[in-house]
This record gives structure tokens, C-alpha cells and sequence, in this order.
């Protein structure tokens, strides 16, 4: 079967045209040789394989990756693009390519019969490459699977095995990312596709093979690797590319870096956890690296923590004290006891704030300035804001 170089030649020499082909990210497959006609859009992706962002906007504007037949684009002579003719290449209604023809609208038919012809040619080989590819990713995948499932003796074993197949050459840092749906618990089957187009848009700045990804539980687990630890920033972007790219129906949550492939499966357990948190306490981060008790309370409670290894008295408290009483505990406990601390947070005043703690005394016998009592009525709010403290029967 011909390569794609062969068939764009085959076309230039056909039309006398100049053409190039992406793939649905725009990073250039192949380009003829030019023809009198090459613009400063057509020389900068072949000296960088890539189109600016600035053009991928452009691109992105006018509709050619939601294209399902040719389009005829006017150009933009601000950014050096002259008019196009765009062939969207397409396998299994997925796009897997474009095809670019320099053109100012005087194409012929039978060029244009012939620009048809090139594109499925161009459609039958990237088809037979994405089977070979979808082989080895799920053997990839398979890999991926083994690594998070704790099995550290079987840790380097799997590395070695991923670094044949060509994945993380160069990484020296690795970090566990979990998307998943906002509002569900679990992605729908027809919802992975479009979680791998987000992550390709978001992880641009990383190489495809610095990366890899599989599904647990109907949630997509990715495994990022780096030369250095990816920084808060560059988490955070990413976070918000996934939800920008998908209308915000996505989420991600990130584990921390760990030095050892083999050990990611830690990383994984932390995203875990972030994403639990999240979901019990707005506002929580989705970098394991912004942590707090909460996410050490979550990785320990694997189970409903039993309610009477609480003081009895904490339960009527629970039920009978306002949420603003119970903000007054929270704001206390959290700032150490400081109550000038609570009247700048929550703006109650200190003759209020004092009330409250004592009747919170008075209730429970439980005397707030010592500290291991403050420990433990603090685990017990944090414990009962997350859901973790189970029925009075357990």
C-alpha cells in the first residue's frame, strides 16, 4: 500500500497544486513540493511540523474539524494563509486527518474528481494504521492496568516492558491524572473517545509516547511522565483544558509524583482520594499536592469508620446544634483555638464565639483546650462532613 508522501505527490504533480495533510491534531503527516503558490502558513508548518496556535484557532473557527465534506476557506491574509480547498478525512466518522490544497477557487472537476480519489486512498491507509496502533494500545493498556494494581515486585518488570514498546524515554517523574464525568459517577462507553481528544489537546506540550492512558471502573486513569515533576501551573492548565474541551462534563483529579514507574499505583490511590474529597467538600483542589486532612482521613477510612469510636455526646451535637454553631467549632478547631481568627473569618463576635464553645462544653463534657480533645473532635467533623462515620448499628 502507498505511504501518504506518495499519494500527496501523486496529487501535486496531478492538479499542479501544492498539498499537505495533518492529523486531527495538525501536526503534519505529509507535503508536496511547492508549486508557486506556497504562503507564509505553508513554510512554517514544514519547517516545524506543526501549524502556530494562533492558526490552529483559526483552523478551529472555521469549522474544519466538525466537517464531514470538502470546504472552501477564504484565508486570512493577517495570517499569511492564502484561500483553501480542506478534504476532512474520516474512519469511522472519527477525523483522522485533513487535506490541504492551496487553491483560489479555480480547481477543475476532474482535479477535484482526483483530490476524492487521493483522499480515500489516504483514509484506507491511516485506517489500516490506527487497527495496527489499537493492537498495541491495548496491549499498552493491559500494562497500564498491571502497574496500578499494586503489584510493586512486578513494578519494574511492567516499566521495561513499556519502555520497549517505546513509551517514557527520557521521563524521570511520573503522575497519575483520573477524569472522570461531573455529575455521574461513571464515563458512558461512546464518552472514552472524546476524553482521549481532550487529554491530546491538554498534554500537547509532552510528547505522544510521554503519556498513556486506560480505563478502571468506567473512568479514565492516565499515566503522565516528565522530565521534571509538572509543575502546580501546568496542572491546573491542564485541568481546566479538559473541562474547557469537553463543555465542562469532564474533571480531572491528580495524584502525586513519584521518581519510579513502578510505583505509580501510589500516585493512582492519590487521585483516588482527590477526586472523593472533591466531591464531599467544594472547593477542594484537584492537585493531590494542595492536600489536606481530609484526603489523609479519606486513605485511611476504607470503610465506614464505626460510630461509637466517637464520644456518644458528639452524635446529639450533630443533631441539635445550628450549622452556624457548628461553624464556630470548625473555624475554632481549624485556627488552633485563635478566636480573634474566628471572628475575622466567620464576622461573629467574640462574645458569641465564646457562648457557643461553652455550651459545646457543657454539652458534650469534652474540654476544647486541650489539644488531643481538639484532635479528636476535629477527625470526628471532618469525618462527618465527608460521609465516613457509618450507622449506628456498625
Amino acid at each position: 500500500m502507498d505511504s501518504i508522501q506518495e499519494i500527496v505527490d501523486d496529487l501535486a504533480r496531478t492538479i499542479s497544486r501544492s498539498v499537505a495533510v495533518d492529523d486531527q491534531d495538525l501536526n503534519l503527516l505529509a507535503a508536496s513540493s511547492h508549486y508557486d503558490d506556497a504562503d507564509p502558513a505553508r513554510i512554517e508548518a514544514l519547517i516545524g511540523r506543526v501549524v502556530s496556535p494562533e492558526r490552529a484557532r483559526w483552523a478551529r473557527e472555521q469549522g474544519v474539524f466538525r466537517a464531514i465534506e470538502p470546504m472552501r476557506l477564504l484565508g486570512s491574509l493577517e495570517l499569511g494563509i492564502k484561500p483553501r480547498l480542506v478534504v476532512p478525512v474520516r474512519v469511522d466518522r472519527e477525523l483522522v486527518a485533513l487535506l490541504w490544497i492551496i487553491d483560489d477557487g479555480r480547481i477543475a472537476a476532474d482535479e477535484l474528481a482526483a483530490v476524492t480519489v487521493a483522499a480515500g486512498r489516504i483514509r484506507l491507509v491511516l485506517d489500516r494504521r490506527a487497527r495496527a496502533r489499537e493492537e498495541e494500545w491495548a496491549e499498552v493498556r493491559a500494562l497500564a492496568l498491571e502497574l496500578l494494581s499494586d503489584r510493586p515486585l512486578e513494578g519494574d518488570e511492567i516499566a521495561a516492558e513499556l519502555a520497549a514498546a517505546g513509551y517514557f524515554a527520557g521521563s524521570a517523574h511520573f503522575r497519575v491524572l483520573l477524569v472522570s464525568p461531573t455529575a455521574r459517577e461513571r464515563l458512558d462507553t461512546g464518552e472514552h473517545a472524546a476524553v482521549e481528544r481532550a487529554l491530546r489537546s491538554a498534554l500537547h506540550f509532552l510528547s505522544r509516547h510521554s503519556w498513556l492512558t486506560t480505563q478502571v471502573d468506567g473512568l479514565v486513569v492516565g499515566i503522565v511522565g516528565s522530565l521534571a515533576p509538572l509543575t502546580a501551573d501546568r496542572q491546573t492548565a491542564i485541568a481546566e483544558t479538559v473541562a474547557r474541551e469537553s463543555s465542562a462534563t469532564l474533571e480531572v483529579a491528580f495524584g502525586g509524583s513519584v521518581a519510579d514507574l513502578g510505583l505509580v499505583h501510589r500516585s493512582y490511590e492519590q487521585s483516588l482520594i482527590v477526586r472523593t474529597v472533591r466531591r464531599r467538600r467544594a472547593g477542594r483542589s484537584p492537585l493531590w499536592d494542595d492536600g489536606s486532612s481530609e484526603d489523609l482521613l479519606v486513605g485511611i477510612a476504607a470503610a465506614p469508620i464505626p460510630r461509637h469510636l466517637f464520644p456518644g455526646a458528639l452524635d446529639d451535637v450533630l443533631s441539635k446544634e445550628s450549622p452556624k454553631s457548628l461553624d464556630v467549632l470548625r473555624s475554632f478547631l481549624d485556627h488552633g483555638g485563635n478566636v480573634s481568627q474566628v471572628h475575622l473569618e466567620l464576622g461573629v463576635h467574640r462574645t458569641t464565639i465564646y457562648y457557643r464553645l461553652d455550651r459545646f462544653r457543657d454539652r458534650t463534657g469534652l474540654d476544647l483546650d486541650d489539644g488531643r480533645t481538639r484532635l479528636l473532635v476535629q477527625l470526628w467533623l471532618l469525618a462527618a462532613d465527608l460521609g465516613l462515620i457509618g450507622s449506628a448499628e456498625s
